[in-house]
C-alpha cells in the first residue's frame, strides 16, 4: 500500500509539474524571442535614422561606416544599400558575401517602406528602409544581422532553471509522499499484525491507537474493543467449562463409589444392572476429563515451527 501511495502521489505531482513548467517555459521563451526581435528591429531603425543623414552625400561610405560603428553593438553586422541595390557601407563580420539578404527582399523594402525579418545560421537579420525626407520614398536599405547566441544561452539557462525547479519539486513531493505513506501505512501494518496475533490465539493483543489518520485511530479503538470483548467471552467460557468439569467430577466419583458398594451385596441380576450403571458413570467421567483437557488446551497458544523435510523417494 505504501508503494501505491508513493507512486500515485509522484504521478500526480509529475503531471502537475509538466502541465505547469512546460507551458511556462514555452511562453517565457516566446516572449524572450519576441523581445529580442523587437530590440533588433529598434536597433535597425535607429541605425537607419543615423544612415539617412549621410546616405545622400556622395562618397560618404567611409564616414557612414564610422558613424554606424559607434551606433551599433560590437557583434552586429550592418549593410547599407542605396536605391539601386548598390552597397554603400558595411561594418562588422568577416564573411565574403556582399548581399546578406535576397534582392527580392531589398526590392520589397524599397517599394513598400516596410521591414523584413529573417533568421538563418544562428542570427537574426532585419531589413529596414532608409528615408531621407519625412513622408518621402525610401532612398536606401539597411540590413542588420545580430547573432542569437546570447538569446540561446539565456533560453538554455531558463530551461535549466525550470528543470531544476521541477526536479526539486518532484524530490520534495517524493519525500512528502514517503512520509505520508508511512504515516498512513504504519498504523495499518501494526493493526494487521495485531489481527494476525489475535487470530493465532493471543487474546491479550492490542493495537496502538495514537498514530495515523483519525479513521485509522478509530479503527484501532474498535479493534481493541472487539479484542477485549472476545477475550472476556473466551476466558469466561473456559472458566465455566473448567468449573463445571470440576463440579461434576466429585459427584460422579461419589456415585461410582456407592455403586461399587451396592454391587458387593447385590444378587446376580442386580449386579448386572449395577455394572451397566458403572459403565455409564465411567463414560461420564471420561467425558468430564475430556472437557478439562479441552479447557487446558485452549489456554496454550500454538507457535509455528519449522516442519521436517519429507524423506527422499529415490529408493521407492
Amino acid at each position: 500500500m505504501r508503494r501505491r501511495i508513493v507512486l500515485t502521489m509522484l504521478a500526480l505531482v509529475s503531471v502537475l509539474l509538466i502541465t505547469a513548467v512546460a507551458p511556462l517555459g514555452l511562453i517565457t521563451a516566446g516572449r524572450e524571442r519576441a523581445s529580442f526581435r523587437m530590440a533588433t528591429l529598434m536597433s535597425a531603425q535607429t541605425l537607419a535614422t543615423v544612415a539617412e543623414k549621410r546616405l545622400s552625400d556622395q562618397g560618404a561610405g567611409p564616414t557612414l561606416a564610422t558613424t554606424l560603428v559607434h551606433a551599433s553593438l560590437p557583434s552586429d553586422e550592418v549593410w547599407v544599400f542605396d536605391g539601386v541595390h548598390q552597397l554603400v557601407a558595411r561594418i562588422g563580420g568577416a564573411r565574403q558575401e556582399s548581399t546578406p539578404v535576397s534582392p527580392e527582399t531589398i526590392s520589397y523594402v524599397l517599394r513598400t517602406g516596410r521591414f523584413a525579418v529573417s533568421a538563418d545560421d544562428g542570427e537574426l537579420r532585419v531589413t529596414v528602409s532608409v528615408v531621407s525626407t519625412i513622408g518621402g520614398p525610401p532612398t536606401g536599405v539597411l540590413v542588420l544581422a545580430r547573432h542569437t547566441g546570447v538569446l540561446d544561452d539565456h533560453l538554455r539557462m531558463l530551461w535549466a532553471w525550470l528543470i531544476a525547479v521541477a526536479a526539486a519539486g518532484l524530490l520534495t513531493a517524493a519525500i512528502v509522499a514517503v512520509m505520508f505513506a508511512r504515516w498512513v501505512g504504519r498504523p495499518l501494518s501494526n493493526l494487521d499484525a495485531a489481527a494476525q496475533r489475535l487470530g493465532g490465539g493471543a487474546l491479550d493483543t492490542r493495537s496502538a491507537t495514537g498514530h495515523g489518520p483519525p479513521e485509522v485511530r478509530r479503527l484501532a479503538v474498535t479493534f481493541n474493543t472487539m479484542a477485549g470483548r472476545l477475550e472476556t467471552l473466551v476466558h469466561g467460557n473456559r472458566a465455566m467449562m473448567a468449573d463445571v468439569s470440576h463440579q461434576l467430577r466429585t459427584p460422579l466419583a461419589a456415585l461410582r463409589l456407592r455403586l461399587d458398594l451396592l454391587a458387593q451385596d447385590a444378587d446376580q441380576s442386580t449386579a448386572h444392572e449395577l455394572a451397566a450403571a458403572q459403565g455409564e458413570i465411567a463414560r461420564l467421567s471420561r467425558l468430564v476429563d475430556g472437557l478439562l483437557a479441552v479447557a487446558r488446551a485452549e489456554n496454550v497458544v500454538a507457535r509455528p515451527g519449522p516442519a521436517s523435510a519429507w524423506p527422499s523417494c529415490t529408493g521407492w
